[in-house]
């Protein structure tokens, strides 16, 4: 039930049984002597009265504002608790990603086994369905593979060069790159139940003193995480330090 719609009843009923009840007092002062006392006084009462509903109607109209902005300074608190609860959240998750990503990193000897784990865990952390790995040839300056995660197809075709096709502009420009809506066909993941396509693509470049040794591709059904760029921020120059180590 409305608190303040009964608040407002009662003073209404408060003030007509007042006039109410004045008015046969009054009646029964018939001396005329008195008469404009009476009437005075009665009037007197009665701006009273009118004064005290006028308080009653402003006390709730002044409460339901105060409630109103309670209300709202409530609601943004919350608000931020919850921003700061996903933010935390986020932290967390995104800890737990790099401590996965970088575990047992130093055990590698080879290039090509360190790629291929690193693919295995990226694909363990983000859903990843294919991925590839280049490396800088220290001789040609081109890419080429050294691992792959559920590749098809030929794959040793597949060198590019600095600054040619999209590949080559992450490797000039050196900043991870998110491709959304991969158009239908671009990628295919092929398995006994036939072929679908991916639409989600992460490229990464790994980035040692000024210079990108290597690059990732990721693609998955699923959008990556927003914290993925502090992944990566995080990531980068400890795995960027262990394939120059390898390559060299």
């Amino acid at each position: 039930m409305n608190i303040e719609l009964i608040r407002k009843v009662l003073a209404t009923l408060l003030f007509i049984v007042s006039v109410v009840f004045m008015y046969f007092i009054f009646k029964q002062l018939d001396v005329e002597s008195i008469k404009m006392s009476k009437n005075f006084l009665f009037a007197g009462l009665s701006f009273s009265l009118l004064f005290l509903f006028g308080l009653v109607f402003t006390k709730t109209t002044t409460t339901k504002i105060i409630y109103k902005e309670n209300k709202e300074e409530i609601n943004e608190d919350i608000k931020k608790e919850s921003i700061e609860h996903i933010k935390k959240s986020a932290t967390i998750l995104s800890e737990k990603h790099i401590s996965s990503i970088l575990s047992n990193i130093e055990k590698h000897s080879y290039i090509n086994k360190f790629a291929e784990s690193l693919l295995i865990k990226f694909a363990q952390e983000f859903r990843v369905v294919q991925g590839i790995t280049y490396v800088k040839n220290v001789k040609t300056n081109k890419f080429e593979v050294v691992a792959t995660y559920a590749l098809y197809g030929k794959k040793e075709n597949n060198i590019f060069e600095t600054g040619i096709g999209i590949n080559g502009q992450v490797v000039l420009n050196k900043k991870m790159k998110i491709i959304k809506d991969i158009p239908e066909g671009y990628i295919n993941v092929v398995s006994g139940l036939g072929s679908s396509s991916l639409g989600n693509m992460l490229i990464m470049p790994f980035v040692y003193n000024g210079e990108t040794v290597a690059l990732t591709e990721i693609a998955s059904f699923e959008p990556f995480p927003d914290y993925i760029n502090e992944i990566y921020n995080k990531i980068n120059n400890k795995i960027a330090e262990k394939f120059n180590k390898l390559n060299s």
